[in-house]
């Protein structure tokens, strides 16, 4: 299965799962936008993979949980 089809299937998997969480955000709150994170940082590894998702986010408890992945490659430059 390619890159493109695998961005599709996951576009369609996560649609409705996009609109219910688009429609929780509190565009009201004066600190919506510092709960954001925005990055254009990416991890480039030596064997010509590009891992863009370097953290995961989610918790409903506590929205400032933040998970680590740690990928197991060798030999990366970001």
């Amino acid at each position: 299965m390619d890159h493109t089809t695998v961005v599709k299937l996951l576009k369609e998997e996560k649609y409705d799962l996009g609109i219910i969480l688009f429609s929780r955000l509190d565009f009201g709150d004066s600190n919506f936008l510092n709960n954001i994170v925005f990055s254009d940082e990416a991890t480039f590894c030596l064997n010509g993979s590009v891992n863009r998702y370097n953290c995961r986010y989610w918790s409903q408890k506590n929205p400032h949980w933040i998970q680590e992945c740690h990928s197991q490659n060798q030999g990366k430059l970001n």
